[in-house]
Protein backbone atom coordinates (compact mmCIF):
# COMPACT_ATOMS: atom_id res chain seq x y z
CA UNK A 1 0.00 0.00 0.00
CA UNK A 2 1.21 3.27 -1.29
CA UNK A 3 1.47 6.15 1.65
CA UNK A 4 -0.41 9.20 1.37
CA UNK A 5 -0.30 11.49 -1.49
CA UNK A 6 -2.57 14.06 -0.25
CA UNK A 7 -2.39 16.32 2.72
CA UNK A 8 -5.56 16.36 4.78
CA UNK A 9 -6.13 19.20 7.61
CA UNK A 10 -7.79 18.01 10.58
CA UNK A 11 -10.92 19.89 11.56
CA UNK A 12 -12.65 17.68 14.32
CA UNK A 13 -13.74 14.12 15.16
CA UNK A 14 -16.82 13.00 14.18
CA UNK A 15 -16.91 9.69 16.24
CA UNK A 16 -15.11 6.68 17.41
CA UNK A 17 -15.22 2.94 18.56
CA UNK A 18 -12.91 0.09 19.58
CA UNK A 19 -11.03 0.32 16.73
CA UNK A 20 -10.59 3.53 15.70
CA UNK A 21 -11.79 6.87 14.87
CA UNK A 22 -13.75 9.41 11.89
CA UNK A 23 -12.49 12.79 11.26
CA UNK A 24 -13.74 15.69 9.28
CA UNK A 25 -10.93 16.45 7.19
CA UNK A 26 -10.53 19.02 4.58
CA UNK A 27 -8.49 18.39 1.60
CA UNK A 28 -5.86 20.80 1.07
CA UNK A 29 -5.47 20.82 -2.61
CA UNK A 30 -8.94 22.02 -2.87
CA UNK A 31 -10.61 22.47 0.35
CA UNK A 32 -13.11 20.27 -0.05
CA UNK A 33 -14.08 18.39 3.03
CA UNK A 34 -14.01 15.23 3.40
CA UNK A 35 -14.08 12.07 6.22
CA UNK A 36 -10.73 10.25 7.49
CA UNK A 37 -11.82 6.36 9.29
CA UNK A 38 -8.74 5.90 10.75
CA UNK A 39 -8.39 2.20 11.71
CA UNK A 40 -6.37 0.86 14.43
CA UNK A 41 -5.28 -2.57 12.71
CA UNK A 42 -2.20 -3.19 15.39
CA UNK A 43 -4.03 -5.33 17.95
CA UNK A 44 -6.64 -6.98 15.28
CA UNK A 45 -6.88 -10.16 14.86
CA UNK A 46 -6.13 -11.46 10.89
CA UNK A 47 -9.78 -11.34 9.92
CA UNK A 48 -10.99 -8.32 11.55
CA UNK A 49 -7.28 -7.16 9.38
CA UNK A 50 -8.78 -8.77 6.55
CA UNK A 51 -12.15 -6.92 6.97
CA UNK A 52 -10.74 -3.84 7.05
CA UNK A 53 -8.65 -3.51 3.83
CA UNK A 54 -11.73 -5.33 2.04
CA UNK A 55 -13.92 -2.13 3.21
CA UNK A 56 -11.20 -0.58 1.26
CA UNK A 57 -10.74 -2.52 -1.89
CA UNK A 58 -14.77 -2.50 -2.09
CA UNK A 59 -15.47 0.96 -2.55
CA UNK A 60 -11.86 1.55 -4.40
CA UNK A 61 -14.31 -0.70 -7.02
CA UNK A 62 -17.83 0.95 -6.66
CA UNK A 63 -18.74 3.95 -8.58
CA UNK A 64 -22.56 4.83 -8.28
CA UNK A 65 -24.30 8.21 -7.09
CA UNK A 66 -25.43 6.46 -3.86
CA UNK A 67 -22.29 4.95 -2.92
CA UNK A 68 -20.23 6.83 -0.58
CA UNK A 69 -17.38 7.93 -3.04
CA UNK A 70 -13.78 6.51 -2.34
CA UNK A 71 -11.19 8.83 -2.84
CA UNK A 72 -7.58 7.00 -1.48
CA UNK A 73 -6.55 4.53 1.05
CA UNK A 74 -2.98 4.80 3.20
CA UNK A 75 -1.07 3.28 6.42
CA UNK A 76 -0.02 5.71 9.06
CA UNK A 77 3.48 5.69 10.39
CA UNK A 78 2.03 3.92 13.50
CA UNK A 79 0.15 1.56 11.27
CA UNK A 80 -3.30 2.40 11.62
CA UNK A 81 -5.28 2.12 7.91
CA UNK A 82 -7.11 5.31 7.05
CA UNK A 83 -9.53 5.01 4.18
CA UNK A 84 -10.55 8.66 2.64
CA UNK A 85 -14.19 9.27 1.55
CA UNK A 86 -16.73 11.79 1.04
CA UNK A 87 -18.43 13.80 3.63
CA UNK A 88 -22.02 13.67 4.17
CA UNK A 89 -23.27 16.55 5.57
CA UNK A 90 -26.66 15.81 7.14
CA UNK A 91 -25.17 12.40 8.99
CA UNK A 92 -26.74 8.86 9.12
CA UNK A 93 -30.96 8.08 8.42
CA UNK A 94 -30.68 7.07 12.27
CA UNK A 95 -29.78 11.19 13.17
CA UNK A 96 -32.88 12.08 11.07
CA UNK A 97 -34.94 9.83 12.64
CA UNK A 98 -34.09 10.96 15.91
CA UNK A 99 -34.57 14.08 15.12
CA UNK A 100 -38.04 13.96 13.50
CA UNK A 101 -39.23 11.84 17.04
CA UNK A 102 -37.61 14.20 19.26
CA UNK A 103 -39.68 17.44 17.21
CA UNK A 104 -42.61 15.01 17.44
CA UNK A 105 -42.94 14.82 13.51
CA UNK A 106 -43.08 12.17 11.36
CA UNK A 107 -41.28 12.08 7.34
CA UNK A 108 -43.70 12.17 5.02
CA UNK A 109 -44.67 9.45 2.66
CA UNK A 110 -42.99 10.90 -0.62
CA UNK A 111 -39.59 11.32 1.62
CA UNK A 112 -39.96 7.63 2.26
CA UNK A 113 -40.42 7.19 -1.62
CA UNK A 114 -37.58 8.88 -2.84
CA UNK A 115 -35.08 7.35 -0.09
CA UNK A 116 -36.26 4.18 -1.23
CA UNK A 117 -35.56 5.08 -4.69
CA UNK A 118 -32.21 5.79 -3.81
CA UNK A 119 -30.95 2.74 -1.55
CA UNK A 120 -32.48 0.09 -3.91
CA UNK A 121 -30.68 1.89 -7.06
CA UNK A 122 -27.32 1.63 -5.13
CA UNK A 123 -28.34 -2.06 -4.12
CA UNK A 124 -29.37 -2.57 -7.34
CA UNK A 125 -26.26 -1.54 -8.31
CA UNK A 126 -23.91 -3.70 -5.73
CA UNK A 127 -26.24 -6.51 -6.54
CA UNK A 128 -25.23 -6.64 -9.98
CA UNK A 129 -21.61 -6.96 -9.09
CA UNK A 130 -22.86 -10.05 -6.34
CA UNK A 131 -21.83 -7.86 -3.87
CA UNK A 132 -23.96 -8.11 -0.24
CA UNK A 133 -23.63 -5.29 1.65
CA UNK A 134 -24.54 -7.36 4.86
CA UNK A 135 -24.96 -5.05 7.41
CA UNK A 136 -28.38 -2.08 5.97
CA UNK A 137 -29.17 -0.18 8.54
CA UNK A 138 -29.90 2.99 9.29
CA UNK A 139 -26.41 3.79 10.99
CA UNK A 140 -24.87 3.28 8.08
CA UNK A 141 -27.14 5.11 5.31
CA UNK A 142 -26.18 8.84 5.00
CA UNK A 143 -27.44 12.03 3.78
CA UNK A 144 -25.98 15.22 2.03
CA UNK A 145 -27.37 18.41 2.66
CA UNK A 146 -29.40 17.50 -0.78
CA UNK A 147 -30.52 14.47 0.21
CA UNK A 148 -29.01 12.51 -1.78
CA UNK A 149 -28.63 8.93 0.21
CA UNK A 150 -24.85 7.84 0.44
CA UNK A 151 -24.75 3.95 1.45
CA UNK A 152 -21.72 3.78 3.14
CA UNK A 153 -19.36 0.85 5.56
CA UNK A 154 -18.86 -1.69 3.63
CA UNK A 155 -16.66 -3.85 5.79
CA UNK A 156 -18.78 -6.44 6.97
CA UNK A 157 -19.36 -7.02 2.82
CA UNK A 158 -19.55 -10.30 0.94
CA UNK A 159 -18.42 -10.69 -2.71
CA UNK A 160 -19.90 -13.43 -4.00
CA UNK A 161 -18.66 -15.38 -7.12
CA UNK A 162 -21.52 -15.36 -8.99
CA UNK A 163 -24.70 -14.33 -8.56
CA UNK A 164 -26.24 -18.06 -7.93
CA UNK A 165 -23.90 -18.27 -5.14
CA UNK A 166 -25.09 -18.41 -1.13
CA UNK A 167 -23.53 -16.91 1.89
CA UNK A 168 -23.15 -19.03 4.72
CA UNK A 169 -21.40 -16.60 7.75
CA UNK A 170 -23.60 -14.96 10.10
CA UNK A 171 -22.66 -11.34 10.75
CA UNK A 172 -24.96 -7.72 10.73
CA UNK A 173 -26.50 -6.26 13.73
CA UNK A 174 -29.23 -7.85 15.86
CA UNK A 175 -32.33 -5.65 15.37
CA UNK A 176 -31.59 -5.92 11.18
CA UNK A 177 -30.79 -9.60 10.91
CA UNK A 178 -33.29 -12.01 8.43
CA UNK A 179 -34.92 -14.91 9.56
CA UNK A 180 -32.30 -16.92 7.52
CA UNK A 181 -29.37 -15.33 9.01
CA UNK A 182 -31.17 -16.41 12.52
CA UNK A 183 -31.85 -20.13 11.31
CA UNK A 184 -27.91 -20.63 9.98
CA UNK A 185 -29.32 -20.76 6.63
CA UNK A 186 -27.47 -19.72 3.39
CA UNK A 187 -28.26 -16.77 2.44
CA UNK A 188 -28.34 -14.00 -0.83
CA UNK A 189 -28.73 -10.53 -1.32
CA UNK A 190 -32.10 -10.63 -0.29
CA UNK A 191 -30.62 -9.99 3.51
CA UNK A 192 -29.84 -6.82 2.09
CA UNK A 193 -33.74 -6.28 1.30
CA UNK A 194 -34.68 -7.28 4.70
CA UNK A 195 -32.13 -4.54 6.23
CA UNK A 196 -34.41 -2.71 3.76
CA UNK A 197 -37.15 -3.78 4.73
CA UNK A 198 -36.45 -2.76 8.42
CA UNK A 199 -35.39 1.20 7.62
CA UNK A 200 -38.46 1.39 5.89
CA UNK A 201 -40.27 0.85 8.97
CA UNK A 202 -38.58 2.98 11.37
CA UNK A 203 -38.92 6.15 8.89
CA UNK A 204 -42.55 5.33 9.31
CA UNK A 205 -42.83 4.04 12.41
CA UNK A 206 -39.81 6.34 14.14
CA UNK A 207 -38.88 2.88 15.81
CA UNK A 208 -38.11 -1.03 15.27
CA UNK A 209 -40.79 -3.40 13.84
CA UNK A 210 -39.48 -5.62 16.17
CA UNK A 211 -38.16 -5.44 19.40
CA UNK A 212 -37.79 -6.88 23.15
CA UNK A 213 -35.79 -6.74 26.52
CA UNK A 214 -33.95 -9.81 25.61
CA UNK A 215 -31.89 -11.76 22.73
CA UNK A 216 -34.74 -14.82 22.78
CA UNK A 217 -37.34 -12.69 22.59
CA UNK A 218 -35.80 -10.35 19.91
CA UNK A 219 -34.96 -13.70 17.75
CA UNK A 220 -38.31 -14.68 18.07
CA UNK A 221 -40.67 -12.01 16.49
CA UNK A 222 -38.15 -11.77 13.73
CA UNK A 223 -38.50 -15.55 12.92
CA UNK A 224 -42.61 -15.34 12.96
CA UNK A 225 -42.24 -11.94 10.79
CA UNK A 226 -45.01 -10.30 12.80
CA UNK A 227 -44.98 -6.65 13.54
CA UNK A 228 -47.31 -3.90 14.51
CA UNK A 229 -49.09 -1.59 11.59
CA UNK A 230 -47.01 1.57 10.43
CA UNK A 231 -49.62 4.25 10.88
CA UNK A 232 -52.41 4.96 8.98
CA UNK A 233 -51.03 7.85 7.60
CA UNK A 234 -49.41 5.99 4.97
CA UNK A 235 -50.80 4.41 1.67
CA UNK A 236 -52.24 0.89 1.43
CA UNK A 237 -49.58 1.03 -1.53
CA UNK A 238 -46.61 1.35 1.00
CA UNK A 239 -48.04 -0.98 3.43
CA UNK A 240 -48.51 -3.59 0.94
CA UNK A 241 -44.56 -2.75 -0.55
CA UNK A 242 -43.62 -3.49 3.49
CA UNK A 243 -45.28 -6.53 3.60
CA UNK A 244 -43.54 -8.16 0.97
CA UNK A 245 -40.12 -6.85 1.43
CA UNK A 246 -40.26 -7.98 5.12
CA UNK A 247 -41.67 -11.52 3.99
CA UNK A 248 -40.06 -14.09 5.96
CA UNK A 249 -39.29 -16.20 2.99
CA UNK A 250 -36.26 -14.73 1.02
CA UNK A 251 -37.48 -16.53 -2.34
CA UNK A 252 -41.07 -13.87 -1.88
CA UNK A 253 -39.02 -10.50 -0.82
CA UNK A 254 -38.66 -8.69 -4.22
CA UNK A 255 -35.15 -7.72 -5.75
CA UNK A 256 -34.18 -4.07 -5.70
CA UNK A 257 -34.65 -4.06 -9.35
CA UNK A 258 -38.16 -5.26 -9.29
CA UNK A 259 -38.63 -2.56 -5.78
CA UNK A 260 -37.52 0.22 -8.88
CA UNK A 261 -40.04 -1.07 -11.15
CA UNK A 262 -42.93 -0.84 -8.38
CA UNK A 263 -45.58 2.28 -9.58
CA UNK A 264 -45.40 4.21 -6.38
CA UNK A 265 -41.70 4.33 -6.89
CA UNK A 266 -41.51 4.41 -10.40
CA UNK A 267 -43.71 7.79 -9.93
CA UNK A 268 -41.19 8.97 -7.54
CA UNK A 269 -38.99 11.98 -8.87
CA UNK A 270 -35.39 10.49 -7.27
CA UNK A 271 -33.86 13.85 -8.19
CA UNK A 272 -36.42 16.30 -7.32
CA UNK A 273 -34.47 17.43 -4.24
CA UNK A 274 -31.65 19.20 -6.20
CA UNK A 275 -30.66 20.16 -8.91
CA UNK A 276 -28.74 18.92 -11.94
CA UNK A 277 -25.73 20.81 -11.58
CA UNK A 278 -25.42 19.12 -8.29
CA UNK A 279 -26.09 15.66 -9.66
CA UNK A 280 -23.21 16.43 -12.45
CA UNK A 281 -20.16 17.24 -10.05
CA UNK A 282 -21.43 14.29 -7.27
CA UNK A 283 -21.04 11.94 -10.48
CA UNK A 284 -17.27 13.98 -11.95
CA UNK A 285 -16.51 13.82 -8.35
CA UNK A 286 -16.84 9.85 -8.24
CA UNK A 287 -14.99 9.65 -11.89
CA UNK A 288 -12.22 11.38 -10.93
CA UNK A 289 -11.38 9.77 -7.75
CA UNK A 290 -10.97 6.70 -9.35
CA UNK A 291 -7.94 7.33 -10.66
CA UNK A 292 -6.52 7.98 -7.11
CA UNK A 293 -6.88 4.20 -6.06
CA UNK A 294 -3.74 3.53 -3.32
CA UNK A 295 -4.88 -0.20 -3.26
CA UNK A 296 -3.10 -3.03 -5.12
CA UNK A 297 -4.95 -5.97 -4.67
CA UNK A 298 -7.82 -6.99 -6.61
CA UNK A 299 -8.86 -10.45 -5.35
CA UNK A 300 -11.67 -9.25 -2.79
CA UNK A 301 -12.06 -12.56 -0.65
CA UNK A 302 -13.85 -13.14 2.24
CA UNK A 303 -13.00 -16.69 4.01
CA UNK A 304 -16.34 -16.42 6.33
CA UNK A 305 -14.06 -17.59 9.54
CA UNK A 306 -15.53 -14.85 11.23
CA UNK A 307 -15.23 -14.72 14.77
CA UNK A 308 -17.33 -12.37 17.29
CA UNK A 309 -14.81 -9.25 17.13
CA UNK A 310 -16.87 -8.95 13.95
CA UNK A 311 -19.59 -7.32 15.74
CA UNK A 312 -17.57 -4.74 17.29
CA UNK A 313 -17.53 -2.88 13.59
CA UNK A 314 -20.88 -1.86 14.35
CA UNK A 315 -19.80 1.29 16.06
CA UNK A 316 -23.09 3.35 15.69
CA UNK A 317 -24.98 1.20 18.36
CA UNK A 318 -26.19 1.99 21.41
CA UNK A 319 -24.86 0.26 24.77
CA UNK A 320 -28.55 -1.84 24.85
CA UNK A 321 -27.98 -2.89 21.41
CA UNK A 322 -24.26 -3.93 22.32
CA UNK A 323 -25.70 -6.16 25.24
CA UNK A 324 -27.96 -7.91 22.40
CA UNK A 325 -25.28 -8.52 20.23
CA UNK A 326 -23.64 -10.37 22.90
CA UNK A 327 -26.56 -12.10 23.57
CA UNK A 328 -27.35 -13.11 20.44
CA UNK A 329 -24.18 -14.50 19.99
CA UNK A 330 -24.61 -16.69 23.07
CA UNK A 331 -28.13 -17.53 21.79
CA UNK A 332 -26.97 -18.84 18.34
CA UNK A 333 -24.64 -21.65 20.00
CA UNK A 334 -27.05 -22.23 22.59
CA UNK A 335 -30.72 -22.52 20.33
CA UNK A 336 -29.06 -23.77 16.80
CA UNK A 337 -25.98 -25.12 17.52
CA UNK A 338 -24.65 -23.22 14.61
CA UNK A 339 -20.83 -24.19 13.84
CA UNK A 340 -17.89 -21.88 14.51
CA UNK A 341 -17.92 -19.43 11.66
CA UNK A 342 -17.05 -15.86 13.45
Amino acid sequence: MKQKQIEYKKIKLLGEGSFGKAFLVQRTIDNQNCVIKQINISHMTDQEKQNAYKEARILSQLSHQNIITYHESYKTKNGSLCIVMDYAECGDISQKIKEVKNNKQNISENQILDYITQICCGLNYIHQKNIIHRDIKAQNIFLTKNQMIKIADFGISKVLSNSDEKAKTIIGSPYYLAPELIENRPYTTKVDIWGLGILIYELCALKPPFESENMHALVMKIIRGNYNPIPNQYSQELKKLLAEILNVDPLKRPTAQQILEKDNIKNIDQFSNFDQNQINKEQNNINQCKNKEQIKNKNINDNDNTNNNNNKNNNNNNNNNNQQQQQYQQYQYQQFTLKKSW
